[in-house]
């Protein structure tokens, strides 16, 4: 219903993604760079790709988030006991690429959001 909620909205959305049958290694290559929109859709779970969650991000934040080595931290993604760990900006990933440290989770899809 969440999905069809944003559909329905006077949002511009943009695949950036997708993997219908779920991705569930290696590295993720945007269409373009997920800083041109106002908000990044997510769409991943588990390695049995039981349930799918649904991730909003600010862009702005996860390139704070991205960039920022200080923080000494590594972005992970977190779906209903599996994840997907990604190396920050310092370590390879890019605002059009992440590069995957590791994962037990399955990705579907990742969606910009203009609105």
């Amino acid at each position: 219903s969440r999905i069809t909620s944003i559909m329905n909205s006077n949002a511009n959305i943009t695949q950036l993604f997708f993997a219908p049958s779920g991705l569930k290694a290696g590295d993720i290559q945007l269409s373009q760079p997920f800083t041109n929109f106002a908000k990044i859709l997510f769409c991943f779970s588990n390695d049995y790709a039981d349930n799918a969650i649904m991730l909003q991000l600010d862009s702005k934040s996860l390139d704070f988030i991205m960039s920022n080595t200080t923080l000494n931290k590594t972005p992970t993604f977190i779906a209903n006991g599996g994840y997907w760990r990604f190396k920050n900006y310092a370590n390879g990933s890019t605002t059009t690429l992440f590069k995957v440290q590791d994962e037990t989770a399955v990705f579907f899809g990742i969606w910009g959001l203009e609105y």
